[in-house]
């Protein structure tokens, strides 16, 4: 079934195999040692006798990323993940290993690969007028969603049995650098501070934007911040999706800007409307489109003063509708410039940043933030309820939000900490009084003159009293 010939220093193993067409070709590869061909050996061997052998075909990384993409993403990735994904190809994967052999590809190659994606530069708009030196390098997110999207295409290999095993196995990717500290050995995972706008905060930046934009500004951020909601998805309400009876809005589209190439790889139910272009030239539209993932498709209940602030833009809009008369475009959306044209996602994010800067004393924070800010003011407030902050943000599971916002839960672990210490060792825990009078302060006191008497530090502290009076 296959042999073994020694030609030179190498040892190669022939077999033969039938391709695509049925038709018999044959295959010659070669090891350094006589151990490795033997093992190599009864691997094929055992393969043909279970049929499973994996063909062998000279196809490049580059050349299957396109038919992973095609294949794989309109089933699992929504438009806006496809369009990334795709960049992320051009970008960083296939400059990198796109022209190896898919078959060929090594951890070896894998481990260059990565250490290659540390030192690659930020593409877009962090590269806009600036040299090569001032272009910041790819952050530990982004390239672990770039080592991420490249192990999910050499998984797919497997599954069309164009690999025996993925060079890039998902042990390997999880595997946790190790750093120079005496205790393990494992390097210290220090938690980033997340910048997040309190209730507190909101609430005066909200009285400083007033009426800036027309209030549009103050409202896209006060809806945000209510409803947890996404940019595209703010800017993406119709007012047929806002029960005010109910007091409920209805998030299952969204505002985003598709270049007019990619369109055609949205299907007649995700493209609700395409709104003019202002420029002839350009090449992409503003589109109005369903949300994919069933969780961004959900129900958020308003807070009566978001809910006032909807009715009095309501009545805003009908004033401008008479204004404008047959030139008002009426597409129906909450966001819309005063002739009724939709509002980008971009030019809010232009006037939240321009807003900023004339009010530097607010944490400095681009409007994607309001919906963390927004999501771990809720667990707080909701005392951890999960589920309901879930469905509110539109997260798939609850994973993926207590990932992101565990940090929201430090203050309630906190105090069950405390509680347990109170619970397990009554006797040892006798806290004062916050704020109280000196009748109570003596009542504590001759109430636990036990438990203070047997603790020196206290005692000593009474004494010390005493003694400066």
């Amino acid at each position: 079934m296959a042999s073994i010939q020694k030609q030179g220093e190498k040892f190669l193993v022939y077999y033969d195999y039938k391709d695509e067409k049925g038709k018999r070709k044959f295959k010659t590869p070669s090891f350094d040692t006589k151990e490795e061909a033997e093992i190599f050996k009864r691997e094929i061997e055992a393969e043909k006798l279970k049929g499973s052998m994996i063909t062998p075909k000279n196809i490049t990384v580059r050349q299957f990323s396109e038919k992973f993409v095609k294949e794989y993403g309109p089933l699992n990735w929504s438009f806006s993940s496809r369009k990334n994904n795709t960049s992320a190809f051009d970008l960083h994967i296939n400059p990198i290993l796109g022209d190896k052999q898919l078959q060929k590809v090594t951890t070896d190659d894998i481990q260059t690969f990565k250490g290659k994606l540390l030192l690659k530069r930020c593409s877009g708009p962090k590269s806009y007028n600036k040299s090569e030196d001032e272009v910041p390098l790819l952050s530990k997110k982004s390239r672990e969603n770039i080592e991420d999207l490249a192990s999910t295409m050499f998984d797919y290999a497997v599954f069309l049995k164009l690999l025996r095993e993925s060079p890039m196995p998902r042990k390997l990717r999880e595997v946790k650098r190790k750093g120079n500290s005496k205790k393990g050995g494992k390097e210290k995972r220090i938690k980033p501070n997340c910048v997040i706008w309190t209730k507190d905060v909101l609430t005066e930046a909200l009285n400083d934007m007033g009426e800036v934009n027309g209030g549009l500004l103050r409202l896209s951020v006060h809806t945000a911040f209510c409803c947890t909601t996404r940019i595209g998805e703010t800017l993406g309400i119709t007012w047929d999706a806002v029960n005010f009876d109910e007091g409920y809005i209805i998030f299952d589209q969204q505002i985003q800007r598709v270049y007019k190439e990619d369109m055609a790889e949205l299907s007649d139910d995700e493209i609700i409307a395409v709104f003019p272009d202002k420029n002839k030239t350009s090449k992409s539209s503003v589109v109005l489109m369903s949300v994919k993932e069933d969780a961004s498709n959900r129900t958020v209940f308003m807070i009566d003063t978001l809910k006032a602030e909807l009715l009095a833009r309501k009545a805003e809009v009908e004033k401008q509708k008479a204004f404008f008369g047959d030139k008002y475009n009426d597409y129906g959306l909450v966001f819309a410039l005063p002739n009724g044209d939709p509002v980008e996602a971009g030019l809010v994010e232009k006037w939240f940043k321009k807003w900023k800067e004339n009010y530097p004393q607010y944490p400095d924070i681009v409007f994607h933030k309001l919906r963390h800010s927004s999501a771990t003011y809720k667990l707080e407030k909701s005392g951890g309820d999960i589920k309901s902050v879930q469905v509110d943000g539109g997260w798939a599971t609850p994973d993926m939000l207590l990932n992101n916002y565990s940090h929201s839960q430090d203050s309630r672990r906190k105090q069950l900490a405390k509680k347990m210490e109170k619970d397990l060792y009554p006797e040892a825990v006798a806290p004062a009084p916050e704020e109280s009078s000196s009748s109570e302060i003596a009542a504590y006191l001759i109430k636990n003159a036990e438990s203070l008497a047997a603790n020196p530090e206290i005692r000593n502290m009474i004494l010390n009293s005493q003694l400066t009076k």
